[in-house]
């Protein structure tokens, strides 16, 4: 994924996800303790930012909009998003074990 598209993506997800809670990009900014202004999260919605906001920002955006702060850099239509929501729809010994899996998996990679 090339920087324009990630732009894309957290400029449709933080726009998409303020709408849904009812927010106005003031209101985001005051959720956010003014961390990040309202002249930001225009700029961030508009897509004509130069680069991808600071971690600092995301984190702040995303607590803000009660996401976890990846949620706002992946497509929601991805096959990651699709498949963390469903791992966590799992009962805990389900997700337990597919956890488990998966770190056989990689630790398995990493040996070759």
């Amino acid at each position: 994924m090339n920087v324009a598209r990630v732009q894309e993506v957290l400029a449709v997800n933080v726009r998409r996800l303020r709408k849904e809670k009812g927010l106005s990009q003031v209101a985001l900014s005051r959720a956010t303790g003014g961390f990040v202004s309202q002249a930001t999260i225009s700029t961030i919605e508009k897509i004509s930012t130069v680069s991808v906001p600071g971690s600092d920002t995301i984190v702040s955006l995303a607590t803000a909009l009660q996401v976890e702060p990846w949620r706002l850099l992946v497509d929601p239509d991805s096959a990651v998003a699709r498949l963390v929501d469903s791992l966590m729809s799992m009962d805990p010994s389900g997700r337990e074990l597919i956890e488990k899996i998966i770190e056989r998996e990689v630790a398995t990679r990493k040996d070759r």
